[in-house]
This record gives C-alpha cells, structure tokens and sequence, in this order.
C-alpha cells in the first residue's frame, strides 16, 4: 500500500474543496445569500424573524409567557414561507446540505470512521 504524504493529503483537499465550492448546490446557496443581500424586503422579514425568536426565547429563560410574540413569530413564518427570495435559499441550502451529507458518507466509509463527527474539536471547553 502507498504511503501519502501529509502534503499530498492536504494538496488533494484543496482541490476536493475547491471542486465543492464550484459545485452547483454550493454555488446556488452563494447565489442565494447575495439575492437575499440584496433584498430589502427579504433581509428585513428575516431580520424580525430572528428577532422574535430571540425575545421569545428570552421570555421562556425568564420563565415568562411570550404568546403576543409567538402569534408574530407564526404571522413571520408564513411570510417567510411565501417568500420567493428566501425559498429559494432554503431550497438550495438544503440540497447543499444533502450533496454534504453524501460526501461525509462516502469520506466515512473510506475512513471506516464517521468522519464529520471525528473533523472538529470536541471537548467540553
């Protein structure tokens, strides 16, 4: 069996990274964050959605009721949901996030070892 050199390695993952970013769910989801940049409306609507989940969320820290907010937060959604901008990119977030999902799978079944799970720092600190 070849023995790789750890440049080599790290050579090879360039490429392999550089060959995903071109890949046309990645590049959907880039597409898609600049369309919502560029939205107004968009960024807004998801700027207030975020926002009210954060109150809400707060509210329940607190031990306090956030009914107004959740009634919001519902209202929001729905306009998220009907927004063609923000559709979009979930829609091509969560393709990218399956070609991912794949791609962990096949590295996992090389290594014989979940690769994904072993790629960061763990640790409770």
């Amino acid at each position: 069996m070849e023995v790789i050199s750890y440049t080599k390695v790290m050579e090879s993952a360039r490429e392999f990274g550089e060959a995903l970013a071109d890949c046309d769910e990645c590049r959907a989801v880039k597409e898609g964050q600049e369309t919502l940049r560029k939205d107004k409306e968009a960024s807004k609507l998801l700027s207030d959605y975020q926002s009210t989940q954060r109150s809400i969320q707060m509210a329940r820290m607190w031990g306090g009721r956030a009914k107004d907010e959740l009634n919001e937060l519902k209202n929001l959604e729905a306009k998220i949901n009907s927004n063609y901008v923000i559709k979009n990119l979930l829609d091509a977030q969560k393709r990218k996030q399956e070609v991912l999902g794949s791609l962990n799978t096949e590295v996992s079944n090389l290594l014989g070892i979940n690769f994904a799970s072993n790629s960061s720092a763990g640790g409770c600190c």
